[in-house]
């Protein structure tokens, strides 16, 4: 209890980690959807910080080899290939952002339901996991830890063709982040989960306007729960 509100505290105050440009590095998993795209596009031509792409697939981009590196995950629910990229990404050391953006939606059939639950949580967790205790363990630096959601109704789901298991999903993330927040050194780790509204896959006006008021959230050090509506 007592930790919980000197976390309350740490955070009205704005103090411990806040995006900085000249000494971060981030990863971002789930970076090439529409959302993610406008975010690294933001991140690296606004503010020149090195990004490391972590997704199943790359989009075309004319960045800076050094400022841009894509880390390819075949399937984020088959734990060899998910571990064959950490591995990849524990060779770039200094990440001090970790930015979860993995949305996977379809739910169609039993498959696609525990492709929406592994990708969604299970890989999150993994990933969370891994970079904590073997990325971003000096005790000299700050750390943050942003996971991504979405706040949906079952009628905005059934509007924007978004299936129940992944709003469940997205429920159980929510949860997962409490637990990480409480349990993380206030310290060093600082946790945000955000909320954007759902975008269609040709939105980039409305994915740019939203990644730039997320990356405000950053600047300022934002703590626990922001919304992002259009």
């Amino acid at each position: 209890m007592f930790f919980k509100v000197i976390k309350k505290i740490y955070s009205r105050l704005e103090l411990g980690k806040q995006f900085d440009p000249k000494t971060d590095k981030i990863l971002i998993a789930g970076g090439s959807d529409t959302f993610g795209k406008q975010l690294i596009k933001h991140l690296i031509n606004d503010y020149n910080v090195p990004v490391i792409n972590l997704d199943t697939t790359n989009f075309k981009n004319k960045f800076d080899i050094q400022k841009y590196k894509y880390i390819e995950c075949r399937d984020f629910t088959k734990l060899d290939t998910l571990y064959e990229a950490l591995d990849k990404i524990s060779n770039y050391q200094g990440i001090t952002i970790f930015i979860n953006n993995l949305q996977f939606g379809e739910a169609n059939h039993i498959a696609h339901v525990q492709k929406c639950i592994r990708t969604n949580v299970t890989s999150v967790m993994i990933i969370i996991k891994n970079l904590v205790n073997n990325i971003m363990k000096d005790d000299k630096k700050s750390y943050y830890i942003i996971n991504i959601t979405k706040n949906m109704t079952l009628h905005e789901a059934r509007i924007t063709n978004v299936s129940n298991i992944y709003i469940a999903s997205k429920s159980a993330l929510n949860q997962i982040h409490d637990g990480i927040s409480s349990e993380l050194p206030y310290n060093r780790f600082k946790t945000l989960l955000v909320y954007i509204p759902e975008l269609n896959s040709d939105n980039d006006y409305k994915s740019t306007r939203i990644s730039k008021q997320f990356v405000s959230f950053l600047k300022s050090g934002k703590f626990g729960e922001m919304h992002i509506k259009y």
